[in-house]
């Protein structure tokens, strides 16, 4: 394990994964989002360069190197899913696009075990406690948005005993 390495999973605008920089982290930020994507190398040269700050523009997913429609809702740019209702949730309406895709297991084949994930992708956390149940070592805490009692229970799987459930 890499206890100076964080995975921030739904890099976003990287509020983040400012933070976890700001602690003296390395971050690898996994973000399917282009714009997302331009946004964070635009703001954020000087991390990129020192190799502090690592924007992998990809989507989680069960398989690395596929290309699979993304959704993209414009009144809510967080909310962006591989699952069009996720991408939506009653406010406007996702605009599609193509992404390519990035497992788990790739990322820490690439980076490395990290001492903490944080996955906050829209509707798609349960691809990410997935990918943890197919991977022998793994960071000692995680985040997620569990959307039901089967992520709770792949976590206890993966090992996991402790948790916080907070209401947002």
């Amino acid at each position: 394990m890499q206890t100076d390495l964080v995975f921030d999973i739904g890099l976003h605008r990287r509020l983040d994964a400012k933070f976890y920089l700001e602690k003296g982290f390395k971050v690898v930020g996994v973000e399917a989002s282009s714009a997302h994507c331009e946004l964070v190398r635009k703001e954020n040269p000087v991390q990129i360069q020192s190799g502090a700050l690592i924007v992998a523009e990809r989507a989680l997913h069960e398989r690395s190197n596929e290309i699979v429609k993304f959704y993209i809702n414009p009144e809510k740019d967080d909310w962006g899913s591989l699952d069009r209702g996720a991408a939506e949730k009653g406010v406007g309406l996702a605009r599609e696009v193509s992404v390519r895709t990035i497992s788990l297991r790739d990322l820490i084949s690439t980076h490395g075990v990290p001492y903490y994930i944080k996955c906050d992708i829209e509707g798609g956390d349960a691809i990410f406690v997935r990918g943890l149940l197919s991977i022998p070592a793994r960071p000692a805490p995680v985040s997620i948005e569990a959307t039901g009692a089967d992520d709770i229970a792949r976590l206890l799987a993966c090992g996991y005993d402790r948790f916080q459930i907070v209401n947002q």
